[in-house]
């Protein structure tokens, strides 16, 4: 296979336990999906320094740019123009998806990134569902607090209340 981008030949390496196709010219990397998705989950390689930074403070970023939007490559596997996509639909990272076989090529270090930045927020998951428990449990004894006192009389008053009329009316 070669290169989408500057044609030269691409080579095999072992990446995070899995085979993918990787270009010593640009640096780019073909990646098929169920392999992508084994990256993703395997967290075997821990990045630090530029992408740390990068991914920093960085929260989720919908949709493609209009620079970005327009068909780029075409497959090194299958040779049909690949599509641009948001990879996690709001990551911020675009990368080039073959419809037909589910391939991926990803430009000079997007596979960092995308760790990088799902790492992250993995990392960052448990403090904030504990958070949002915590406001949500708030909520809960504010509500509770605010309607408790919005109904003074017993239930029984107002069910025998209801009942006395019935009785008037009929």
């Amino acid at each position: 296979m070669n290169c989408p981008a500057c044609a030269h030949q691409l080579r095999t390496i072992r990446y995070e336990g899995v085979s993918i196709e990787t270009c010593d010219g640009c640096g780019g990397e073909f990646v098929s999906g169920s392999e992508m998705g084994h990256i993703v989950r395997a967290r075997d390689e821990r990045f630090g320094g530029d992408h740390s930074a990068w991914a920093a403070g960085r929260g989720p970023l919908f949709g493609i740019k209009d620079a970005d939007a327009t068909t780029r490559f075409c497959c090194p596997q299958c040779r049909v123009p690949m599509n641009p996509i948001n990879y996690a639909t709001d990551s911020g990272v675009i990368v080039d998806r073959c419809g037909e076989c589910g391939g991926m090529w990803l430009e000079n270090s997007e596979l960092e990134k995308i760790q990088t930045l799902l790492e992250r927020w993995q990392d960052e998951a448990p403090g904030k569902i504990s958070g949002a428990a915590q406001q949500l449990s708030d909520a809960r004894a504010k509500s509770k607090r605010e309607t408790s006192n919005t109904f003074g009389g017993s239930r029984f008053s107002f069910v025998n209340a209801v009942v006395n009329r019935l009785l008037d009316a009929a």
